[in-house]
């Protein structure tokens, strides 16, 4: 399995590794160059030189910026949240001048008077501006002071259209440091992430404007975008682009550029993602439109207690396996069983696969995790929220609770247990840390009040 390139590749550090790897194993240079690369993924040291200078065009790294459109734009980044869209809304209520400085400052402002008159003045709808070097259109497509400042999904289509008429690319996009899943104009608009729908809430006028993009060339192979929205549990975003291609076709522009999974590796993973976290709708949505269910994942949705996921599979004609004994205690006490804590697997249970309950809190599972604790498991142990039962943990169940804001189920850890000082083994971070960089300020101060 190649290993994915860090953020920000350095083509000077590769070198080295290279290096490394010549003195270790007496080879030439030239071949513990081609290694590294396929290390990597790359048939050779040139490809990979070039997909490096590719994202080194692309590169996207959010800087702090107090002016109206780094205030109003989401930019993935630490300090997203309402209250700098507030600071954006307020700067242009003193000063509504702003609105037209430039094309960037129309569209997130949603003046398609401003940006027909600087069109018609000879601004280029696709030069770079901004505090992030974007084209107009990421502007729009990532701005939301729409969600503090009501502005008409006539008034913002209409600025899109006006862009696109004049030249504006409708997949174009940037590579956040420097990592070869770009986010795209249809990724801003579609909005979502790991810091959740308050910090990085959906385009006001989301699913007009995704439309209107999609039908104008951007392509819903979108990888980031799938990735940002599958942590919600609505699926109408995932609708569309199901209805307008997703799944089907090459990948688009952006998969000749990076490479990347195929249309159908997407639709694929989007379908193991809902298997594993137990989301029936979606994986019957998925199906409907063509992704493919292996053996494997229904074995996955029986082991995790998803009945309503394993009757989705079984609608569909997968075949269900038999499980051993041990897989089924283990869907038995994610599925709401009370268990025998006495017995010889519930206590194997305990030592051999104590990372479930970092799952079973991750999945909002509160009486699973109770149970796990009374079958022995250490409240502290360190596993995976995103993947179960993964032998690399990397933290704790009270630091998943903390990062995505779940109160009750940080309660409940607190009440079993759980210490508030345990650092994760990825940033060496607390739980309070990790509510933090989530946005949950008041979960935080509880964490640190202990």
């Amino acid at each position: 399995m190649p290993r994915p390139l860090p953020e920000n590749p350095d083509l000077d550090q590769l070198r080295r590794q290279a290096r490394d790897r010549r003195r270790a194993g007496g080879t030439t240079h030239a071949l513990a160059l081609r290694d590294v690369a396929r290390d990597h993924g790359f048939p050779s040291w040139p490809a990979l030189v070039r997909h490096v200078g590719v994202l080194e065009d692309l590169r996207w790294s959010s800087r702090p910026d107090d002016g109206l459109v780094g205030l109003a734009c989401l930019r993935y980044s630490s300090d997203d949240s309402p209250a700098r869209r507030d600071r954006a809304a307020a700067l242009l209520d003193r000063d509504p001048g702003l609105a037209a400085q430039d094309l960037h400052t129309a569209v997130v402002c949603g003046r398609p008077d401003l940006v027909a008159r600087l069109l018609a003045e000879g601004a280029d709808p696709s030069a770079d501006g901004g505090p992030d070097a974007w084209a107009p259109l990421m502007s729009l497509a990532y701005g939301r002071l729409g969600t503090v400042v009501p502005q008409h999904d006539d008034d913002v289509l209409a600025c899109a259209r006006l862009l696109l008429d004049a030249g504006a690319d409708p997949a174009a996009g940037r590579c956040w440091h420097g990592l070869a899943t770009p986010f795209t104009v249809l990724t801003g608009v579609l909005g979502h992430g790991e810091r959740g729908p308050v910090d990085q809430p959906r385009h006001p006028s989301w699913r007009p404007l995704a439309t209107v993009l999609l039908e104008r060339g951007a392509d819903p192979n979108d990888a980031q975008g799938l990735y940002d929205g599958q942590f919600e549990p609505d699926d109408e975003p995932l609708r569309l682009l199901l209805e307008h291609g997703l799944g089907r076709g090459d990948g688009g522009p952006w998969r000749v550029r990076l490479g990347g999974p195929s249309p159908a590796e997407l639709l694929t993973g989007q379908l193991a993602w809902a298997v594993t976290h137990d989301l029936p709708g979606r994986v019957a949505l998925l199906l409907d439109h063509g992704a493919v269910a292996t053996p494997d994942l229904a074995a996955d949705a029986a082991r995790l207690g998803h009945r309503a996921v394993v009757d989705v599979l079984a609608a569909h004609g997968l075949t269900l396996p038999t499980l051993e004994p041990s897989d089924a205690l283990v869907a038995a006490v994610l599925g709401g069983e009370e268990v025998t804590p006495a017995s010889d697997l519930a206590a194997r249970l305990a030592v051999e696969r104590p990372a479930l309950l970092v799952w079973a809190a991750a999945t909002g599972r509160r009486d699973a995790v109770r149970r796990l604790v009374d079958l022995g498991v250490d409240v502290d142990t360190l596993g995976r929220g995103d993947v179960p039962d993964r032998t690399d943990p990397w933290e704790t169940a009270l630091h998943h609770a903390a990062v995505r804001g779940d109160g009750p189920m940080v309660e409940d850890l607190l009440a079993l247990g759980a210490s508030t000082s345990v650092r994760d083994a990825r940033f060496g971070a607390t739980a309070a840390d990790w509510a933090d960089h989530g946005g949950h300020t008041d979960l935080a101060a509880r964490l640190r009040d202990g």
